[in-house]
């Protein structure tokens, strides 16, 4: 009678337990259900990782004195799109070891691959300006981290989430265009050796998370350039070219890269494709086109596309005798409205979409490298450090042709 009774009492806990995670599940429909049942069932423990410059750098740091050194203009109450992944795929842990320059008149403009790359082709227009921690900087920092804390799990599922390439793309844009091309195809190299020796810390398989670059020349930092400038002359077409032709380059590069890349799953989220979206969306809008796919039909997410928020204005007033080559921050009042946050940063609620279109791919299992892990899971010959085949040239015509 009383196992009767137990066995009763740890039925009736059963169902109330089922009832509890399908009442979740549809109260909170936004979170994957996959994701949500997963770790409530099997008790694994989900970490992004976050690698690489500003546009994943959350702005809370592992060590407690590189987060005093964030910059501190990103939109308040705002979520990077590593945190808005964190949130869709319910993982437990956050580890932020990208960075940010706190102040660009004392740090080399961003994050780059591989510092010394930077360093040594560059070195003709080298400055005395301090530089960000590269990503092999960024994992060592990471792997000490792992040895040290008493609470990491590499059983856990991993899942790491990088950006690079704007500030590359930003520097080695001065360069001529062969230099240029060497230096990215350099980088891209250098990318995957540090990608190998984060996946060789694991004896399975983990997840990269790493966006393709988008057309720099959107940013409002260039587009500046139209008023230092003029935009109709010839110098300014010739960087715009050039800037559009190395981002291309530099996304054939890493494709060519990751296609072939057997460590480990890799996504290549496609930022450029979705800024090109929110552009167009705006313009046939304003002109009444639509296309088959609808767009132009419907209310563009962002109200301006050109603008950021947040920027940089002279006083009108100078009675006081303050010097006018001083600017002061300004806000504008609907953050929402706006593509861009600042000059270079996209806004909260790009942030938000940018994270939904990689938890999408993550879930859809549509890895850039699908056929060569199936390789690699067929073939021990083919497991280990991936070969990788060299580049081929960029499927368009190079600036001055």
């Amino acid at each position: 009678m009383h196992l009767r009774f137990v066995t009763r009492v740890q039925f009736i806990a059963a169902l109330a337990a089922i009832s509890l995670l399908t009442y979740s599940v549809w109260i909170y429909p936004s979170l994957p259900v996959t994701s949500r049942l997963a770790n409530v069932l099997s008790g694994t423990s989900k970490v992004v990782v976050v690698l690489g410059d500003s546009f994943s750098d959350t702005g809370k740091h592992v060590d407690a004195a590189a987060t005093a050194d964030i910059a501190s203009n990103n939109e308040r109450n705002s979520a990077r799109w590593t945190e808005i992944l964190c949130k869709e795929l319910v993982c437990d842990t956050v580890l932020n070891f990208a960075r940010s320059a706190s102040d660009l008149s004392t740090y080399s403009g961003g994050v780059v691959v591989d510092n010394e790359l930077y360093a040594n082709t560059t070195s003709e227009n080298k400055t005395s300006l301090a530089l960000l921690p590269d990503l092999k900087e960024q994992i060592q920092e990471w792997i000490r981290y792992e040895h040290k804390s008493t609470s990491v799990d590499l059983d856990s599922e991993y899942v790491f989430a990088i950006t690079l390439g704007f500030w590359d793309i930003w520097q080695y844009a001065t360069l001529d265009l062969k230099s240029a091309q060497n230096a990215i195809a350099h980088s891209v190299f250098i990318l995957f050796e540090q990608l190998d020796a984060i996946a060789e810390s694991f004896d399975e398989p983990v997840s990269f998370v790493l966006p393709r670059l988008w057309d720099v020349s959107f940013t409002p930092r260039f587009m500046s350039l139209a008023h230092s400038q003029n935009s109709q002359s010839r110098k300014f077409s010739e960087q715009q070219h050039k800037l559009i032709y190395l981002v291309k380059y530099w996304n054939t590069v890493l494709s060519q890269y990751a296609e072939n890349w057997k460590s480990s799953h890799i996504y290549l989220p496609d930022w450029n494709n979705w800024l090109l979206d929110q552009i167009r969306s705006v313009q046939m809008k304003q002109m009444g086109f639509f296309d088959s796919l609808g767009l132009g039909t419907q209310s563009p997410t962002f109200k301006d596309v050109r603008n950021p928020c947040s920027r940089l204005v002279v006083p009108m007033d100078t009675s006081d005798g303050s010097d006018v080559s001083m600017s002061v921050p300004s806000e504008c009042e609907a953050p929402q409205d706006h593509l861009f946050w600042d000059d270079t940063q996209f806004s909260s609620v790009a942030h938000e979409q940018l994270g939904a279109l990689a938890v999408e791919l993550l879930s859809s299992n549509n890895s850039a490298n699908a056929h060569a892990m199936t390789q690699a899971s067929t073939s021990d010959e083919n497991k280990g450090k991936a070969t990788i085949a060299l580049p081929r040239l960029a499927p368009s015509l190079a600036p001055g042709n």
